[in-house]
C-alpha cells in the first residue's frame, strides 16, 4: 500500500517525505525500507526529514522546525501520514 501511494504521489506530483530518526538518538531504528526508497528513486520532489523524538510533530524534536518550514515553503496543508509502526514511525 506504501507503494503503491509513492507511486499515485510521483504520478500527481505530491511531494514525498521520509521521517527517520537523527542517528544516534536512542531510538535509532535505522532509515526507511529500500523497498519505499526505491519506489521513490529519481522523484524530484523527496525530501528526508530527520526527529529526535518519537513524533515529529513533537516540541521537542529539535528537527521540528526545519519540517514546519517545508511544509510552509511547498505550501502543504494536507497529510497522507503511513508507516510500519504508529508509534514510532510518524
Amino acid at each position: 500500500a506504501q507503494k503503491a501511494a509513492i507511486e499515485k504521489a510521483k504520478a500527481a506530483k505530491i511531494p514525498i517525505v521520509f521521517v527517520e530518526y537523527e542517528s544516534g538518538t536512542k531510538e535509532n531504528y535505522g532509515s526507511t525500507f529500500a523497498e519505499l526508497t526505491s519506489a521513490a528513486s529519481g522523484y524530484r520532489n523527496v525530501r528526508i526529514i530527520k526527529k529526535t523524538t518519537q513524533s515529529v510533530f513533537d516540541k521537542k524534536n529539535k528537527h521540528l522546525g526545519q519540517f514546519k518550514q517545508f511544509l510552509k515553503s511547498d505550501n502543504i496543508g494536507k497529510l497522507l501520514i503511513m508507516g510500519a509502526n504508529g508509534g514510532y514511525c510518524i
